[in-house]
């Protein structure tokens, strides 16, 4: 019988020596609440709203402080078989068989710059990205020889910032051009079955030497705006020209891209900028311009569940998935979705979205895809397992005979993803 896959098409896999300490500890400002936290004065509510995020924030330093093949270990055994019932993961009626992740990489790489100011060592390290690469192939090859039940399957997303890279490759730094070509030369249009066969075969077959790694190690490409990845710099012809050829080089070859689309995450550009960078808009010229079958997730769907204005970016999102010339954009909806309380929040903003329309409703709903931004969402979230089980639990976008919930998390993700 063919097995059935229940996909998370956004989740993260890194440890902390991956991304730039010093941004994480402004992003979530450790300094500032272990000041508040420990002034006498503060009201006992206050208190408990601080020692809680205190609590998530040690939670989430705790699973970033092991190496990757635990850290994956830790996600099948504490929290993935608890949810299992006679082996098998239940959506409604519907029971899977594996449990998809496609960690994204992030290129936190700092080429050519900076400084971080008014501290002595103040030099910001340059984070290549090829170490976090080598990192997370070990922990999948570790996670393979060490796991009892298999029930994982771990397809990751190559992180990439033009920025950093030529366009060729020079002085003993690989260019754009190499660099995809090494990855996924060899992909095409190939049909759901044969795709996911071929990933499945490199899964955990790493021998520690990156020079090795080829085509099938990546399921697709993560792109990050607050980066400083700019989807379409029109003002600069030699950025424009690096991702007019990565956007031509993914739909020739049907490769999957997730960009980052909400409303926080790590950043190394101003407010201004930020909200420039991962606008909608940006991708809408990206669409228009030449890559209009491009195959690309939105992620965050806009980033907020305001009820009572809908955010422009999910706005935004809708009109791109509306847009009939555009048959491959999705959105996923991780870090947005913690309880039952947001996903009814989630199907009337859609219905809101969707203006009456039946039609307009199940086109969303077709484009939808599960994700839960793990580890990131430990700041909102007990664990990996709270955060499923609220999926699970929905009753939200069960519409009498029909469960949407089975397209969000398996024919959507894997037609997205294969």
């Amino acid at each position: 019988m063919k097995k059935k896959y229940f996909y998370d098409i956004h989740c993260h896999v890194f440890n902390l020596s991956h991304p730039n300490f010093m941004a994480f500890i402004q992003r979530f400002n450790l300094p500032g609440l272990l000041f508040l936290n420990s002034l006498p004065v503060i009201g006992f509510f206050f208190s408990l709203f601080l020692n809680e995020k205190l609590a998530n924030i040690t939670n989430l330093l705790s699973i970033m402080d092991n190496d990757l093949g635990d850290y994956l270990l830790a996600m099948e055994e504490k929290d993935l078989l608890p949810l299992l019932k006679n082996g098998k993961l239940y959506v409604g009626a519907e029971p899977y068989d594996r449990f998809v992740l496609t960690p994204l990489m992030m290129d936190f790489g700092a080429k050519g710059n900076n400084t971080y100011p008014n501290i002595w060592y103040n030099k910001m390290p340059h984070k290549a990205i090829k170490n976090q690469a080598i990192d997370l192939f070990n922990g999948i090859r570790d996670y393979q020889k060490k796991s009892s039940h298999h029930l994982l399957e771990i397809y990751p997303f190559l992180g990439v910032n033009t920025r950093n890279y030529n366009m060729e490759s020079k002085d003993g730094h690989v260019g754009l051009v190499d660099l995809l070509n090494k990855y996924f030369s060899d992909y095409s249009s190939e049909n759901i079955g044969l795709r996911h066969k071929k990933l499945h075969s490199r899964m955990g077959d790493f021998d520690g030497n990156i020079d090795h790694l080829s085509n099938y190690a990546f399921a697709g490409i993560k792109v990050y705006p607050p980066l400083g990845f700019d989807p379409w710099p029109g003002d600069n012809p030699e950025e424009l020209e690096k991702v007019r050829y990565l956007y031509g080089f993914c739909q020739d070859r049907m490769i999957p891209m997730t960009t980052h689309c909400g409303g926080v995450g790590f950043s190394s550009v101003n407010s201004g900028m930020y909200k420039k960078l991962v606008s909608p808009l940006k991708w809408k010229k990206v669409l228009e311009n030449g890559f209009p079958e491009l195959k690309l997730n939105l992620a965050h769907f806009g980033g907020s569940l305001n009820t009572l204005f809908i955010d422009e970016k999910m706005a935004q999102i809708v009109d791109l998935i509306l847009n009939p010339s555009y048959e491959n954009v999705y959105t996923d909806f991780s870090y947005l979705c913690f309880n039952e309380k947001d996903y009814e929040k989630l199907k009337n903003l859609i219905q809101r979205l969707s203006k009456g329309s039946k039609s307009n409703k199940e086109r969303i709903f077709s484009r939808l895809l599960f994700g839960s931004d793990f580890m990131i969402n430990l700041l909102n979230a007990h664990s990996y397992q709270e955060y499923a089980s609220s999926f699970l639990n929905s009753s939200a976008f069960s519409e009498g005979p029909i469960d949407y919930r089975s397209s969000f998390c398996s024919k959507n993700s894997e037609r997205f993803l294969f």
